[in-house]
């Protein structure tokens, strides 16, 4: 195949799709053991896919994306007779057969759900070690590249995490450069006489679970469940309820966008309460997942939930600590911002099985836009605030909001109900819709209870 330099993932894809044309294949094998077909959500059909309505993961599933990357990316190649190993009669069909849409999809959720990425942002399939299932709280099992002078210093049950370049314990691991052709899938405790072994895909929820790799954890069992609700939500449903004169609530909304207060185009993202789970398992514990209420939501009700003479005072107080922290950053002339938000391309820049999200999982606590702006930081703490019923009452409006979203009927008793009545996995009666159905119901839930805790959690604030 010729050389070719293409964005994203779609190198590795259509060398796939090569290697998937060559009956002799040196990947045949390999080729021939992979899923026909998955499970992922880019995969269902309209009617399944109403099933998460509501849910966080509608607005990334992508598959308009992925038909246009198939279309802008690879059909211009098809033309190529340097991309066949066959006569010019069978081109055709190979064509047709191997490097279909079909074929192109197929073959970038096999990436999206079974490769590994490394340090720099290579990504790779690894037969044998992408044969480890995910199971929160079940981690025992690691993949290393070479550790050709033992560095980890330990047995292979027990590897020493301070040899994963700054790996933390509840980060996936930053792989490194080999030095030798091969790579170590270590466990990392002693393992039981049959007991499963288990790689980790990271600290995901639910909704990640289903996108990436079409399943999701048993109902009430992943730790790492959350539920997204967009910043433009909160300012306009906090600007609707707050009983203002429309000329106030417009003159608040002008600051706001003005002094980059809030960026109206993150993600604020809410994470389940921790407390039901017990201790954390040390190879998964996530010191900065916080369950409750977040700073930015606060800052946010709190500039709508201010009287006039109480915003006047908070203008006052975030202009001049803007103009402080400015003339900080002046006196730090080698500080460079980077804020570079990625392009959210299905195959372009999801991550594999195995990679290092370090950057996005920061992102996705700190407010989905990177560091925080300094008047943006300290802005919630200098709004003055006497009627704390007015702020709940506030927060209470914006998380039904986002329940409502799930629609009239999405309450958690309701998807209850609708998963009592569905075919137990694994019996007779059970099938590819009714799993589908199940893990989008689950997800939801899911979702719904944390909304329905920081409903709870807002009510707290006024009593």
């Amino acid at each position: 195949m010729p050389k070719l330099k293409l964005p994203g993932w779609n190198g590795l894809i259509l060398a796939m799709m090569y290697e998937d044309s060559l009956p002799g294949s040196h990947w045949r094998g390999y080729l021939d053991i992979l899923p026909r077909t998955l499970n992922t959500p880019v995969f269902w059909t309209p009617a399944q896919l109403a099933n998460l309505e509501g849910s966080s993961i509608v607005d990334h599933i992508g598959a308009k994306q992925i038909k246009s990357d198939y279309e802008k990316v690879i059909r211009p190649l098809l033309s190529n007779p340097l991309l066949y190993s066959v006569p010019s009669s069978e081109i055709a069909r190979v064509r047709d057969q191997f490097f279909s849409f079909e074929q192109y999809r197929r073959f970038g959720s096999l990436i999206m759900a079974y490769s590994f990425t490394d340090d720099e942002g290579k990504v790779s399939m690894v037969p044998m070690a992408d044969m480890l299932n995910h199971k929160t709280g079940f981690n025992n099992a690691r993949l290393y590249f070479d550790q050709e002078d033992d560095t980890l210093g330990a047995t292979a049950s027990q590897p020493n995490e301070a040899s994963l370049e700054g790996t933390e314990p509840n980060k996936k691991p930053k792989l490194r450069e080999p030095t030798q052709d091969f790579l170590h899938m270590r466990t990392r405790r002693a393992i039981l006489h049959g007991e499963e072994l288990y790689n980790t895909y990271g600290t995901l929820p639910d909704s990640e679970l289903l996108r990436k790799y079409g399943y999701v954890e048993e109902l009430g069992k992943n730790r790492w469940n959350d539920v997204d609700i967009p910043a433009s939500l909160v300012l306009s449903k906090c600007a609707a309820a707050c009983g203002w004169e429309p000329l106030e609530v417009h003159n608040r909304r002008q600051f706001i966008k003005e002094n980059s207060l809030v960026d109206s185009k993150a993600i604020l993202t809410f994470y389940m309460s921790q407390e039901p789970f017990g201790p954390f398992d040390p190879a998964e514990q996530e010191e900065t997942i916080a369950g409750g209420l977040t700073r930015d939501i606060v800052a946010m009700a709190k500039i709508f939930a201010a009287s006039p003479s109480e915003w006047r005072e908070a203008e006052k107080a975030i202009l001049e600590a803007r103009t402080n922290a400015e003339q900080e950053r002046k006196k730090k002339p080698n500080r460079t911002d980077d804020d570079d938000d990625d392009d959210d391309g299905e195959f372009e820049s999801d991550d594999g099985e195995e990679s290092n999200d370090d950057e996005e999982e920061e992102k996705k606590k700190d407010g989905e836009h990177g560091e925080d702006k300094p008047a943006r930081k300290s802005g919630g703490d200098l709004i003055p605030l006497a009627d704390k019923a007015k702020l709940a009452s506030l927060l209470q409006a914006v998380f039904q909001a986002r329940k409502d979203q799930y629609g009239t009927e999405g309450r958690i008793a309701s998807f209850l109900e609708q998963l009592s009545r569905l075919p137990v996995p694994g019996s007779s009666a059970s099938n590819d819709d009714s799993l589908r159905t199940r893990a989008a119901l689950i997800a939801k839930v899911g979702e719904l209870q944390i909304l329905d805790s920081l409903i709870a959690d807002a009510q707290k604030m006024s009593e």
